[in-house]
């Protein structure tokens, strides 16, 4: 469903899920717990598999955001203050234990060679 979608059918849901996806999950869908445990669970899988190799995980940005609230720290509410445009890229750096963003969301390649188009975290800013 679409944003519009999801507050014509529940109103105040939308706001309340994104004010604290925790205590207020989506009607029907996963619980916040059990996708970040999902997401969290795969990464290590792949980083098991190759501990010293380099690697690109191409995901939705609710997947990309689960794993920097994870790399972070961040506790799991975190979630939507971290922005996560269409196609953007993240940078992160990890050294056995030691985790480092390098970069977050970056998007110069949808309009720095002429593109246009528009930066957009489709579950935040569609709230605006």
């Amino acid at each position: 469903m679409t944003v519009a979608e999801i507050r014509a059918a529940f109103p105040g849901t939308y706001e309340r899920w994104l004010a604290d996806p925790l205590t207020h999950p989506a009607p029907g869908g996963e619980k916040l717990e059990a996708f970040f445990a999902r997401v969290v669970g795969a990464f290590a899988r792949m980083r098991e598999s190759r501990p010293e190799a380099d690697g690109i995980l191409v995901s939705h940005g609710g997947v990309v955001k689960a794993l920097l609230c994870h790399v972070l720290g961040l506790d799991m509410r975190a979630l939507f203050r971290i922005k996560q445009d269409n196609t953007a890229v993240n940078q992160i750096e990890l050294d056995r234990d030691v985790r480092r963003v390098l970069l977050v969301n970056d998007t110069c390649h949808l309009t720095g060679a002429g593109g246009d188009l528009m930066p957009m975290d489709v579950l935040t800013d569609a709230a605006l």
